[in-house]
């Protein structure tokens, strides 16, 4: 735990969140997730939000901008997808998109179903890169109970994809893996890549023009 929060204080060293943190594991059906909840001083909060992270990095890395939001009224649950930070699953593994959504699907149970909390609606999703992704799945799969979303730079269309899934799915022959190049951003980070995230990502792009329209509010944040 401290070692956890140490890293996320690290990044803004000269600031310390006034309110509440609380660091802990939801059970999931097929995984537990480590998660952070950020609760303000000030009560009730005005809603709810559950932040999901990019590929290879963990809550921890968001937090700094996460105490805003919760500076500013709402209840903030940070997730660690499966696979990242203090979640359980194989590093950096997906058999498919749609377990990302099945585990936030579990969390928004949770929320709902927890008594130790102010956990309020509007219950918003905020997705950056890949935890993008995974809310958008989450939308067309398990909207139930979500009221609006928000994507940051969702992954949609990464640069040269088209390289990178043939890459995979030729390497995929000889290895599992392939290695993530640059020095690890934290200590929860993995240096090498499943090839089966590649292939999954590239199945769930392909799907995009057939998912039906998302009748939930969603604001777009890109550039």
């Amino acid at each position: 735990v401290a070692e956890y929060l140490s890293s996320a204080d690290a990044l803004e060293s000269a600031y310390r969140f006034p309110g509440t943190r609380v660091l802990g594991m939801v059970d999931c059906e097929s995984c537990r997730l480590g998660c952070v909840l950020l609760l303000s001083p000030a009560s009730p909060p005005r809603g709810t939000i559950i932040a999901l992270h990019g590929y290879n990095a963990y809550s921890a890395f968001n937090l700094s901008a996460l105490y805003r939001l919760a500076e500013n009224g709402w209840a903030v649950v940070a997730v660690d997808l499966p696979g990242h930070g203090n979640s359980s699953g194989t590093r950096g593994y997906t058999g498919d998109f749609s377990e990302y959504a099945d585990s936030v699907r579990d969390v928004v149970r949770w929320i709902n179903d927890q008594k130790g909390y102010d956990l309020p609606r509007p219950l918003v999703l905020l997705g950056h890169s890949t935890g993008g992704a995974a809310a958008l799945e989450t939308l067309w799969d398990h909207p139930e109970g979500i009221d609006r979303a928000v994507l940051v730079a969702p992954l949609i269309e990464p640069r040269h994809f088209t390289i990178t899934s043939t890459i995979a799915r030729v390497s995929s022959a000889f290895s599992p893996y392939g290695p993530i190049p640059g020095a690890k951003q934290g200590y929860l980070c993995f240096d090498r890549m499943p090839f089966e995230w590649v292939k999954a990502l590239a199945r769930w792009r392909s799907g995009l023009k057939m998912r039906s329209a998302i009748d939930i509010p969603i604001l777009v944040v890109q550039g």
